[in-house]
């Protein structure tokens, strides 16, 4: 997630083509980090002093750990902490780029810093974003006047990206009172106090029909019934798991019928939660509203 987040930004400003987002994203699975660019990322070492230890590793039999700790660079602590980060999905993102020949170390290390600028966020943002954990890259995407929708937010990321694909990306969400679309799924949970919430997937270009064959196992080539039913049956997924969950905490939520709707509608309500998903590097919209 965290590579396909970045990969997609690099696109977004030019940085990168379409074709190399794609090369990057799959080739992530086949790259060993290098010491040296964690070094970088993490502020233990230069760009040049990561080089200078990459020179000399070609004509000394030695790890780059070790000629690091005797040249100054690192501490004996620092490379044992250097050492857990090589299977970190941020660096992984960052040496698949170098390895490609994208970027060089020192560029690769900008990155996260020109989205920080770019995204507004703070350093601890940015620790989120470099953690690869849901839990808390998910309340950067989340608007703030949103926040009681977190919890059926995260259960419809985490069952996406286990069911669909692991690599989305997330854009930033806002909160509207009326949103159009055409080509979408939606299901109420209703409670026993008589309140709901309603939850939907609406197309924005292609991402529904990516969505819909990528669950169903089958491509869909057109946004017919059939995918439909699909993104219905991956709602049903999502709130059914979410109404388990609630039902521990003595909350009974009844999962009324998925509605699907292909015309251009109008959906209002006081407060709609609006995030974007990519899937495949298609965009779909994600809604929830009470």
């Amino acid at each position: 997630m965290v590579g396909y987040i970045l990969g997609n930004y690099l696109q977004d400003t030019g940085k990168i083509t379409k074709e190399q987002l794609k090369e990057i994203i799959e080739n992530a699975g086949k790259v060993r980090v290098k010491l040296g660019l964690i070094a970088v990322a993490e502020g233990y070492m230069t760009a040049a002093e990561a080089e200078e230890v990459n020179r000399l590793q070609a004509v000394m039999d030695k790890r780059f750990g070790d000629i690091a700790v005797d040249n100054g660079y690192l501490t004996d602590e620092q490379v044992g902490t250097l050492l857990k980060k090589q299977g970190d999905e941020y660096m992984v993102f960052l040496q698949t780029v170098v390895d490609l020949g994208i970027m060089d170390m020192s560029q690769a290390e900008q990155i996260l810093s020109d989205y920080q600028k770019a995204m507004d966020l703070t350093d601890a943002q940015c620790e989120d974003i470099k953690s690869g954990e849901i839990d808390r890259i998910l309340p950067i995407f989340i608007p703030a006047d949103a926040d009681c929708y977190k919890e059926i937010v995260g259960v419809a990321i985490r069952t996406i990206i286990r069911c669909v694909d692991r690599e989305i990306c997330l854009e930033k969400g806002e909160v509207v009172t009326a949103i159009n679309g055409k080509n979408g799924s939606f299901q109420i949970l209703e409670g026993e106090d008589g309140g709901k919430i309603c939850v939907g997937l609406i197309e924005e270009n292609g991402g529904f029909l990516t969505t819909a064959s990528l669950f169903a196992g089958e491509e869909f080539t057109e946004l017919d019934e059939d995918a439909l039913d699909s993104c219905a049956e991956l709602l049903n997924c999502i709130n059914g798991i979410y109404a388990s969950a609630k039902s521990k905490e003595d909350i009974e939520l009844e999962l009324l019928p998925p509605l699907m709707y292909q015309e251009d509608t109008e959906l209002t309500g006081d407060k709609i939660c609006v995030l974007p998903v990519m899937v495949k590097g298609k965009k779909m919209r994600f809604i929830v509203y009470a």
